[in-house]
């Protein structure tokens, strides 16, 4: 990574997470979505609230994340902006944990 990554608004809003097939079926996801501007007035962000940026907070916390869809962490622009390509995992952060 060229940098640490802090998770903030501005990070929140440029993450594709949302829009990701990986975890589109997921009830528990579409719950928290629901919630989501709920979630982003908390002080501090609480990430486990928020099914985005996971490879700033690791996992998610909700099950029903479908590996054999296509993850699209690559097409992200923290992605490419953080060379996150360059650490492990490569992707699937909702799966695998926040990126090392």
């Amino acid at each position: 990574m060229s940098m640490q990554i802090s998770f903030n608004l501005d990070i929140i809003n440029k993450c594709v997470c949302h829009k990701c097939p990986v975890q589109n079926q997921s009830e528990c996801v579409r719950t928290q979505m629901a919630g989501l501007k709920t979630s982003l007035r908390e002080i501090p962000l609480n990430p486990h609230k928020i099914p985005k940026a996971y490879c700033l907070n690791g996992k998610s916390v909700c099950k029903g994340i479908d590996r054999s869809k296509p993850c699209i962490c690559g097409s992200c622009e923290i992605y490419a902006k953080h060379q996150l390509s360059e650490a492990e995992p490569g992707g699937f952060y909702c799966i695998e944990g926040k990126s090392a």
